[in-house]
């Protein structure tokens, strides 16, 4: 139990390297392993066949992906709460020029930020300290009431543009499920989307990088695209949450995010990046251009001094995902602790919105046929003939990388890239239904094969007297290793 228990250790610590350490223990072994065959198929294949094959499958999906889509490293983790497994890790192609994705490689994770700010206010909602149904303008000021905002509504014919009176006040749960009619800077055609853009343009050419307060302030001033809670419209919502979360906790978003989510997982390499984050650390980030080439970006991207806010702006590992994939579909960390009730989980993967019909992700795109939650948005048929992970919830960054949870089945999946594409996110929506897919599948397999926690095995011999022979002659051969 100790040696399994190390290797266990040494695996979650050195990810795949630990194929490596194992088969290094075994030459140096040698011809004395005759009399270890039990012992060895406990402590390595008991524990490790299921994983084992369930990441060769992860890393043959991964390389038709990288080569389906042109892109130059990916990596993927899968975490199997249900069954009792330890996590899989598998990647593929390079995450910086000559070197490989790992376990522990840091990469932006950009809109999956918005998922460990709603984790946080939660929290905050269970521990009554914030309510779904408080009006923003309770939090913030009188500069968010019904009052004071407003709502676009076209423009007359001169080209004055036409306003009506805003009919309900913005709440928390407006924000959370990106109802409140804010919008982003992003190119969407509309009048509102130009304004915002206009609006966050003038805010980056400042000689200094706007205050999280500042941000919140700016976007009280632009119009709404629509009533608050009529309908859904992808925004900078989670970013004002952010700022109910500072006020609440009397402190800066990224210390609420370290105290509620980030240190009780112990996710050590989750962080918001700093300004000139050395580059080297980081997985490369690349722009595809209109004609499919990629361009590194990466300096460029880093050099930004962003401040902490609630939509985007974290750094993060895929085993530090894998942590908060586990947490969010039981609730608790990995030690035991709860950190959200089951009520609080069946709350977020609950459609508020129904299905997604907006301008942003039409019914003719590959985002419009999901349902929306608490900041998530929700599997509404499944994977494969089964309807596999039908119900289970996700989000995704713009990057490319997504995180996913199935509390049904226990299964979490964690996708990263760094590869800026357009707002329809094909890469990243691809990837996500091919390696569900292939996951789903293998769980299925496992099922059938009678797999119950632990990898299916032919019986091993377990009584007491063969057990210590067995171990006796294990202590034998460690001596004459040492000895040689």
């Amino acid at each position: 139990e100790a040696i399994r228990f190390e290797f266990r250790q040494w695996r979650i610590e050195r990810g795949t390297k630990a194929g490596c350490w194992v088969g290094g223990v075994l030459r140096d072994i040698g011809d004395s392993l005759s009399c270890l065959e039990d012992f060895l198929f406990v402590v390595v294949k008991n524990r490790d066949t299921d994983v084992m094959e369930l990441e060769n499958l992860l890393t043959g999906v991964l390389e038709e992906i990288v080569r389906d889509r042109k892109l130059p490293g990916v990596a993927a983790g899968v975490v199997n709460c249900g069954d009792g497994e330890e996590g899989a890790f598998a990647s593929t192609g390079e995450r910086a020029p000559g070197q490989k994705w790992g376990p522990d490689t840091m990469f932006q994770v950009h809109s999956v930020t918005k998922l460990v700010t709603q984790f946080a206010a939660m929290r905050l909602v269970e521990d009554g300290r914030l309510s779904l149904s408080d009006e923003v303008r309770v939090h913030l000021g009188e500069h968010w009431s019904s009052e004071n905002l407003r709502v676009y509504r076209g423009k007359k014919i001169e080209g004055e543009p036409v306003y009506e009176r805003v009919k309900r006040e913005i709440t928390v749960l407006h924000l959370m499920t990106h109802t409140s009619g804010l919008s982003y800077a992003c190119p969407w055609g509309t009048p509102v989307d130009e304004m915002y853009q206009s609006s966050y343009a003038k805010a980056a050419a400042m000689s200094e990088r706007e205050t999280p307060q500042q941000l919140e302030n700016r976007l009280s001033k632009l119009p709404l695209c629509g009533q608050p809670g009529e309908f859904f419209n992808y925004s900078a919502s989670t970013d004002i949450l952010g700022r109910i979360l500072e006020g609440i906790c009397k402190t800066t978003l990224d210390r609420v995010l370290d105290e509620l989510v980030i240190a009780p997982l112990d996710m050590q390499n989750t962080f918001f990046a700093p300004n000139g984050m050395d580059s080297s650390s980081i997985a490369r980030i690349y722009e595809r251009s209109p004609v499919g080439d990629l361009e590194d970006i990466t300096d460029f991207e880093l050099a930004r001094d962003a401040k902490p806010i609630g939509g985007k702006g974290l750094v993060s590992t895929v085993a530090d995902l894998m942590k908060f994939s586990a947490a969010f579909m039981t609730g608790k960390s990995a030690k035991g602790v709860e950190l959200l009730s089951k009520e609080s989980i069946d709350l977020v993967k609950t459609d508020h919105v129904g299905i997604i019909q907006d301008r942003i992700c039409s019914e003719s795109s590959a985002f419009g046929r999901f349902k929306f939650g608490l900041g998530v948005a929700i599997e509404p048929l499944g994977f494969g003939p089964g309807f596999a992970g039908k119900g289970s919830f996700f989000w995704i960054g713009f990057g490319g990388n997504f995180v996913s949870f199935d509390p049904q089945t226990g299964i979490g999946i964690v996708f990263a890239m760094q590869v800026y594409t357009d707002i329809r996110w094909d890469d990243c929506l691809y990837s996500r239904q091919k390696i569900a897919e292939a996951v789903y599948k293998h769980h299925a397999n496992s099922k059938e094969r009678g797999h119950s926690g632990q990898p299916h095995r032919p019986p091993i011999k377990t009584s007491a007297q063969e057990t210590r022979e067995t171990l006796e002659a294990f202590s034998q051969v460690l001596a004459r290793a040492g000895a040689a």
